[in-house]
């Protein structure tokens, strides 16, 4: 007696801990969308025109020379590379990081341009150095081949 009454306790323990693991398994979180690399290059030679405020970007996605004009003009200096970084507004887009004026010398460096799903994440970080006697409008701006469709998204990673 004492024996069925020890495997039908062991019994019920067995039942009891399957229906445990069998919760916690369904708990487990969903795999994360795979993050794929998008080519792009850091356009140089431009700036910030001065009649624009950086809120007045609606998007950070520019697919027209008109509209990348209405924000940004060419910084032509003499030399070897002086020439603005040419965009083909046919097969690109720029994607546009501005952060307003300021007297402190600052840098936007881009850290990764991944595709996450249907869209385009760019991780980016700010560097603030030492105060300047002048003002500027740190900008980044990166050129994306137009076959990258997606919103653009952006992501400040702190530093």
């Amino acid at each position: 007696m004492r024996t069925k009454i020890s495997i039908s306790l062991l019994f019920a323990l067995f039942l009891f801990c399957s229906c445990q693991a069998q919760i916690k398994t369904e708990k487990r979180k969903a795999p994360r969308a795979k993050a794929t690399a998008i080519a792009y290059t850091i356009a140089t030679r431009y700036f910030v025109k001065n009649t624009v405020n950086p809120q007045s970007l609606k998007s950070p996605k520019i697919e027209t020379e008109e509209q990348f004009n209405e924000y940004f003009g060419a910084a032509t200096v003499m030399g070897k590379d002086g020439k603005p970084t040419p965009i083909n507004f046919a097969k690109q887009f720029v994607i546009a990081v501005l952060t307003g004026d300021t007297d402190l010398a600052t840098e936007i460096k881009p850290l990764s341009l991944n595709r996450e799903n249907k869209q385009i994440v760019l991780n980016y970080q700010v560097k603030v150095g030492a105060k300047q006697s002048f003002t500027m409008s740190p900008l980044l701006i990166l050129i994306v081949d137009k076959k990258e469709t997606g919103e653009v998204i952006l992501k400040q990673t702190a530093h």
